[in-house]
């Protein structure tokens, strides 16, 4: 979560209120290119509006030029997810919290193999670990498994190696075919994390719109002199 693109969300002139709000969960969601990757479901739900309004919203949010939406492709994956781009002025990316560069003198780390990192967009699976989970769960529906496992440690920043997302991974399909209740459970619930960012959200919009009210009451006051 960046608290300078919640900032330019809640400021920016959205077409309505409920374009408003997906724009700010998109927001919630960045990283520090302003790019974000919530699946359709994750914003239905936190939005309280149904995925054909989601889309419908996302539409006129890319009309508007506030975001941009391409679709990640890359061979061999399960499913190619939507990333989304928060726009800046006219075609320029909104880039918040941008990594800060080295002073002089100073050494920048060595690459590790091992090195923890956020879900990255358009994380799949490798071949291997989709042949063997298919095997296992024929009967489960691996598409919308890794659309939850995406959307959730997308959306609690969590950091992990390459082979520990595929261990994670195997893990979260694991416990989803050996418990079908799990599915429809994830599929609905929010997490604590997602409740407190959602909540937070909508403080930080009433605090705006509540300020924006009293500058324009102190304008009025002030032109009535």
């Amino acid at each position: 979560m960046s608290i300078e693109a919640l900032n330019w969300a809640i400021r920016a002139a959205a077409p309505d209120p409920s374009s408003k709000l997906i724009l700010i969960l998109l927001a919630n969601y960045a990283n520090h290119d302003g790019q974000a990757w919530p699946s359709l479901t994750t914003l239905a739900t936190q939005s309280g509006l149904d995925r054909r309004t989601v889309m419908r919203k996302i539409g006129e949010l890319i009309d508007a030029k506030l975001i941009e939406k391409t679709v990640n492709r890359r061979p061999n994956r399960l499913h190619d997810p939507t990333v989304y781009t928060l726009k800046g002025r006219g075609t320029t990316p909104l880039r918040v919290g941008a990594p800060r560069p080295q002073g002089r003198g100073t050494v920048p780390p060595e690459p590790s193999l091992n090195l923890k990192e956020p879900l990255p967009p358009g994380w799949g699976p490798n071949d291997v670990a989709l042949r063997e989970m298919k095997e296992r769960y024929p009967e489960l529906d691996l598409n919308a498994s890794t659309d939850r496992f995406t959307a959730h440690f997308t959306s609690k920043g969590t950091r992990n190696t390459d082979d520990g997302w595929i261990h994670r991974w195997k893990t979260w399909i694991s416990e989803d075919g050996s418990n079908p209740r799990r599915t429809k459970r994830t599929a609905t619930r929010l997490t604590r994390a997602q409740r407190i960012k959602l909540e937070n959200t909508r403080k930080i919009a009433e605090t705006r719109a509540r300020l924006a009210t009293l500058s324009n009451d102190v304008a009025d006051w002030i032109g009535q002199d």
